[in-house]
């Protein structure tokens, strides 16, 4: 944020996202900032993250079995961190939670075949009552890891566009609001990052 004049962009319109882990430490990111007394993003963007390790939720026993993600596949992954790391990211998630008026705008982008998709919904209600502007998008038939399938074919690629309820406000005209400015974008050599530089690009 300190070297966004040199870069053309504004520091209070910069976002933080990215999807599972990524999607758990750009929820985290907003209460460091502060913690740290630093200007916090000005929105995130979480596509099916893990919010809350500790909690109990019906769907970690729905799909404990047939789907990409399961509660045992999460013990893998966290198995594979240090136990420094673990901490850090528990504890950051965990004051996320606990103070919810602190995060930006929110948009959550969710699994319905996930087992963590109840903690998800049940963050942007956390962020909801207390006053955040948060945008909750399931998608109730499809699993987690389904943007990364988006570029296989046009068939997945139009079922993660319609695998939803429809979508609340008008695209189109959002990207208007967005033309002849600046967008500057970190991880844009694939993925999620890729996909949205070239939307952008296309806007103008």
């Amino acid at each position: 944020m300190r070297n966004a004049g040199e870069l053309g962009a504004d520091a209070a319109r910069i976002a933080v996202g990215g999807d599972s882990a990524g999607g758990t430490i750009a929820a985290a990111i907003s209460i460091v900032a502060t913690s740290r007394g630093l200007r916090r993003p000005a929105h995130q963007f979480l596509i099916y993250p893990g919010l809350d390790r500790r909690g109990t939720y019906p769907s970690r026993e729905s799909f404990e079995r047939g789907v990409p993600f399961t509660p045992a596949t999460l013990g893998l992954v966290r198995g594979a961190l240090s136990l420094r790391a673990r901490r850090r990211l528990s504890a950051r998630v965990a004051a996320a939670r606990t103070d919810p008026e602190q995060n930006p705008t929110t948009y959550l982008l969710a699994a319905g075949f996930r087992s963590a998709v109840d903690e998800g919904k049940a963050y942007a209600g956390l962020l909801r009552a207390a006053g955040v502007d948060v945008t909750y998008d399931l998608r109730p038939t499809l699993s987690h890891a389904f943007v990364n399938l988006a570029g296989s074919s046009p068939t997945r690629a139009e079922r993660c566009a319609t695998g939803s309820v429809p979508s609340r406000g008008a695209p189109e005209a959002r990207m208007k609001q967005l033309r002849s400015r600046v967008a500057v974008i970190t991880g844009a050599a694939s993925g999620i990052g890729r996909a949205l530089a070239i939307e952008l690009a296309t806007e103008g």
